[in-house]
This record gives C-alpha cells, structure tokens and sequence, in this order.
C-alpha cells in the first residue's frame, strides 16, 4: 500500500501541467501513488499526462469525459490505494518535502487529517506569499480532537494543503458533489471532513503554491451563481444524517459566508437576484445557524441583514461604488499603493488583473525604506508619495481600522488625490 495516493484533477491547463507534474514526482516521500484524473481535456494535457506515465510508474492515468471537479475527485478517490489522500490542483505546485512532512505527522499520530499553511503564488513574478491565521497559533504542533471542533472551522476552504486518512473518508462515506460545469465543489467535502474528523494536526510550515496567474474569471451564470447554496445543501444533509446537529448550525451560519464571498465575485447583471437567494436563506435558518462558533459569524450577519433591508439600494452602491472605484483607477495617469499587507497584495492583484501595470509607481508605508518589494514594486517610504503628489493616484490599501489614519496623514502632507478600497472584497 503506497503511503500517500495523490489526486490531480486535469482539465486544459497545458500551460502550467507540467511544473505541476514535475513538483509532485519530484517529492522526497517516494512511496506515492500520483493519480491524475483527465476529465476529458480539449488540449496537450492528455499527451503530456501520457508522457510522464511513461517514465514513472507511479503516475497512473484515467481519460474519462468531462463531468465536473466533483466527478474527477470521486473517480480519483476510488481508484486511490494508498494510507492517505492528497490533493494537488493542476495548475499549482508543490514544495518537495511536503508529503514527507505531513505523512510523518499523521502516521505517528494517527490522524483523520493534517493540514499545513499555503503559499500565495505568482509564477510570472517568481513571487509567493505565505497564509497563516494567527488566531489558530495556540493550535498548530499539536493533536487536535473533536472537542477542539470550534477551531476547525476557521481552517481554510484549502482541501489541497493537507492529507486525509482514507479509511476515514470511506468509513463515512465522505466525497464530492457531483455536478457538471458547477462551481464551489471543494466546499461539500471541507465540510464533511471538518464535521466529522476526530483527530487532526496543523503543521506550521507551509509547502502548497496557489497559482494567482490562473484567476477566476467573475460568475457569469445562474447555474455557477446557485453552486455554493447547493454545496451547502449537499453537506447539511450529509451530517444531519449523522446525527450532527451541532455542526450543522454552525453550516448554516458560514452558508452565509460563502454567500457574501459569491455576492463579491458575482457579475453586476446578477447581483439584485441573487439577494433575493441570500435573504431566502437568511431567513431560512437565522435562527438555527451558531453565529458564534462561525469565523466572523457576527460580521456577516449585520453584513446580510444591510442587505435583506433595502436589496435594490444595497446592490446599486455596490455597483456603482465599484464601477467609480474602478472608472478612477483607469483614468488616473500614475497609481501609487499604499500599503503592502494582505490588502496591499490584493490591491495590486486587482490592479495587475485590469491591466494596469504600467501605472503603478510603487508601494508606500509609513516605515518603507525601498528594500521591501511587493511583487516587483519597490515598496517604498511615504514620504516619497510628494513628489508625485500631482500626478499619482494613491490607492490606500488598507483596512477600515487604519484607513482613516492614513488619510489624515496624507491630508496632512497635502497629498488629497487618493481611493480607500476598504471594500475592495467587493472587486472580486
């Protein structure tokens, strides 16, 4: 029985395949079972699986027509032989120890699941960024049980970070939602895993590259539009079978969550119509959802009832505070970031994606001193902003907590010409 059997779902990603490919054989844990799952690609992809079938015996390749990620998962689940399970997205990479790292933990104690942090990844720039949530720093190194279940669920939607022990994914008959062209079926699965795992470990080290060059494209269709109700569907039923009230309170509330997260991502024409989903679940199971124990319960609930009180009014500033955010940023002649935090990332993510590149000077902080970079933005201090005070745009990055801080202090240099993007979640 090979250790780990790793599952790697294709679908016409020719372009990054074969750095994907050469990450995962090339892992210091050598008994492994590389299951790559070819939903039926249009492209190279199918060759090149072929071709690294043909040089490692531990590659094994199954064609099948497409039907989905949920279908591409399951059929790599079944035909999976190994301890654990892990998951690799084709067009990502990995660092070479991880599976060695993270079977060794989960071997010595018996684990349903380990998870480690991940890398936010920008092939064209060689540039990563690594994702750690503080509030789980008491957790990490340490065997986790069901009584710690309130801390899992402010682990990630990142399914692809960590192994699982197959006999517990069989014994509970935990897969994917099975839908062709859906979206969101990583969701369904999280939440069986974290529902019912009764033994787990974070390891602080982080070894999984999430490619950012490949971004997902704003939803479109009502199908992708209605796929995170249904994942959540999906799973509350699953564990209501089970007996497990409890968790599915906490479901209902994080339902919300992933509305929220659609809600930004949504293409303007469909937003006014999918508030009338989110109030229909809101008030659905308002009452029932622990909006404690789920990250940010509080939050998104006086975010979902702002929007259940007047959804023409909430939608039509969303979009055209976005649609004037956006118009500034195309009009202004120089762009200067105001921060290089997580929001700062984010910033310049969406800057690079409106192919506004060229634009961008630099990255400023209050205590820049020009050798930090973001990206391959000098990052720069503050006061360097004066000299293009009349030219440059000055997008603050930052939060609701510091922006006004900023802003003083800029008004406070004379510089005015500048954009908060304290609901820049609302960009995506």
């Amino acid at each position: 029985m090979p250790k780990v059997s790793i599952i790697i779902p294709v679908y016409n990603v020719e372009r990054y395949l074969r750095e994907c490919l050469d990450s995962v054989v090339g892992q210091t844990l050598g008994d492994l079972e590389i299951i790559c799952v070819d939903d039926g690609s249009t492209d190279s992809c199918p060759a090149i699986l072929e071709e690294y079938a043909g040089r490692d015996p531990r590659v094994k390749v199954i064609h099948k027509e497409n039907g989905g990620y949920g279908q591409a998962m399951n059929v790599g689940m079944a035909a999976a032989s190994g301890d654990y399970i892990g998951i690799v997205e084709s067009d990502d990479l990995i660092r070479v120890d991880m599976y060695e790292a993270l079977y060794s933990q989960a071997a010595r104690h018996e684990l349903d699941f380990v998870r480690s942090d991940y890398e936010l990844y920008w092939g064209r720039y060689k540039y990563t960024e690594r994702v750690h949530r503080d509030m789980l720093d008491g957790y990490y190194g340490r065997v986790l049980t069901g009584q710690d279940r309130d801390a899992f669920w402010w682990f990630s939607i990142t399914n692809w970070t960590g192994i699982y022990k197959r006999a517990f994914l069989e014994a509970n008959g935990i897969r994917h939602r099975e839908s062709p062209g859906a979206s969101y079926q990583d969701v369904g699965f999280y939440l069986q895993v974290m529902g019912l795992a009764q033994r787990v470990m974070l390891v602080n080290q982080s070894f999984y590259l999430y490619r950012q060059d490949n971004p997902g494209a704003s939803i479109r269709s009502r199908g992708k539009m209605l796929a995170v109700r249904e994942e959540y569907d999906f799973a509350a039923q699953i564990l209501e079978g089970k007996g497990c009230h409890s968790v599915v309170r906490v479901v209902n509330a994080l339902r919300m969550s992933g509305h929220q997260y659609t809600f930004g991502r949504l293409d303007h024409a469909l937003k006014r119509e999918y508030a009338g989903y989110i109030r229909e679940d809101f008030l659905k199971y308002r009452d029932t959802a622990d909006w404690i124990k789920a990250p940010g319960g509080e939050a998104i609930f006086q975010w979902t009832q702002s929007l259940i009180q007047d959804p023409d009014g909430f939608c039509r500033d969303c979009v055209e505070m976005v649609r004037r955010e956006e118009e500034a940023l195309r009009e202004a002649e120089q762009i200067i970031l105001y921060g290089a935090g997580q929001l700062g990332r984010r910033a310049a993510t969406k800057l690079l994606e409106m192919g506004l590149e060229e634009k961008i000077l630099f990255a400023a902080e209050t205590t820049g001193d020009g050798t930090g970079k973001l990206f391959h933005f000098p990052v720069k201090n503050a006061r360097e902003i004066l000299p293009c005070k009349d030219t440059a745009l000055v997008l603050v990055a930052a939060g609701r907590k510091n922006s006004p801080q900023i802003i003083r202090y800029l008004e406070g240099l004379g510089i005015t010409n500048y954009l908060g993007v304290e609901n820049l979640h609302l960009w995506y």
